[in-house]
């Protein structure tokens, strides 16, 4: 999938099991942003879980840091 910058996009999971993305981002520092808003795991397995309200703050808040709209 491409996703260029200006156009809206995202991604969705429609299976029923854990989705999962690998995402290669040019040029760099998007990993930045993760790391902002981001949770860390204790593990590989462990489940993440889903976003609360503040979780959903703190990513807005950042993502005009880092040159985003969040739509």
């Amino acid at each position: 999938v491409y996703g260029p910058r200006g156009i809206p996009h995202n991604f969705k999971n429609v299976g029923e099991g854990v989705g999962r993305i690998v995402l290669t981002a040019t040029p760099a520092g998007l990993e930045d942003f993760f790391a902002t808003i981001g949770k860390k795991l204790d593990g590989r397995d462990q489940m993440p879980l889903p976003p609360t309200k503040e979780d959903i703050q703190k990513l807005l808040g950042a993502a005009g840091d880092f040159g985003m709209k969040i739509l």
